[in-house]
């Protein structure tokens, strides 16, 4: 379904793809799938070969996530709030943290 929106917003907005040499996308496996991503699936119907473009965030967020959930050892309340001692930690939001002037010296 993301293929075929992706090729109909192309075809509606007549944008020419024979310049076309990059995808851009992050690295979820719908995505970068060797068989069905969306990106080889518009490689298929373009009959081309494209540059993949992934960003690695999410290669990075992921294992992250998970040591975060195990360390903090408290049953998540809400997708977004942890209940752990780190959690707890986390109470004011990223806006109310206070700015920190560091200065380097060579």
């Amino acid at each position: 379904m993301i293929k075929k929106s992706i090729m109909e917003f192309i075809v509606a907005n007549n944008v020419n793809v024979d310049k076309l040499a990059a995808v851009g996308c992050d690295s979820t496996n719908v995505n970068t799938g060797a068989h069905n991503g969306v990106i080889r699936l518009l490689e298929v119907e373009m009959q081309k070969s494209l540059q993949w473009l992934v960003c690695q965030l999410n290669a990075n967020e992921l294992p992250f996530r998970h040591l975060f959930e195990h360390l903090d050892a408290g049953a998540e309340s809400s997708p977004r709030a942890f209940s752990g001692p780190i959690g707890k930690g986390l109470l004011l939001l990223c806006e109310q943290v206070p700015v920190v002037v560091v200065v380097v010296v060579s």
